[in-house]
């Protein structure tokens, strides 16, 4: 399995949300388009909480004090 670096691992849930916003254009029904209205949250969501962890490593980061373990 790869890790995926954070750039990667954004530009995918991008990608994936254009693709679904796309389709949803095409949409006939309101079910259709409930549907994607969904996909489109959950991606939504998951990229909301993909910066959430990234902010909170920075401020972990930014607090840590490297000055402990230098020599």
């Amino acid at each position: 399995m790869t890790m995926l670096g954070p750039d990667k691992y954004f530009e995918l849930l991008i990608e994936e949300m254009a693709s679904v916003v796309k389709d949803m254009s095409k949409a006939k029904t309101a079910k259709e388009k409930l549907e994607y209205s969904e996909i489109i949250k959950n991606l939504s969501e998951a990229m909301s909480a993909y910066i959430s962890s990234l902010n909170e490593m920075m401020d972990f980061e930014s607090s840590f004090d490297y000055e402990d373990f230098e020599e």
